[in-house]
């Protein structure tokens, strides 16, 4: 019997059969999540990938993707998938309306731009700025 075996009828006998299956969907999601994140890394700075920021699709550079590394969620096979400040992004939006013009001051990489793009539409503007030298480079 090898360690995964083992492991399992360990938790079965502790947790019952609908729980163990959470259980090794919880390692397993974990598992993945680590591995692309290790992936990332390997990824050369400088390199732009296709990826999905707060479900957005975008064309990113990957060093300020590695930054945000924690924040990569599982989902889409074909592109990294980020949710990054989506409770600060989708407050945001409720206080603004298509046809608004607004400034993002401190905009770091863009993350909260992309989805204020969206809510200001085509009609709208968004005006975003990073005074940090370090974080402009991106």
């Amino acid at each position: 019997m090898d360690i995964k075996d083992y492991l399992i009828t360990k938790i079965r006998r502790v947790l019952g059969i609908v729980d163990t299956l959470d259980a090794i969907d919880r390692v397993l999601h974990t598992q993945k999540r680590e591995c692309l994140q290790e992936i990332l890394d390997l990824i050369q700075s400088g390199s732009v990938v296709q990826c999905r920021i707060n479900q957005i699709n975008a064309l990113a550079p990957i060093d300020p993707l590695k930054v945000y590394k924690h924040c990569l969620v599982i989902g889409d096979k074909n592109h990294f998938s980020f949710m990054i400040e989506t409770h600060c992004a989708d407050w945001l939006c409720s206080k603004i309306d298509y046809g608004d013009v607004v400034l993002d001051v401190g905009a770091a990489f863009g993350v909260i731009s992309l989805p204020l793009a969206q809510a200001v539409g085509k009609k709208g503007q968004i005006h975003a700025f990073e005074p940090a030298r370090k974080t402009q480079a991106f």
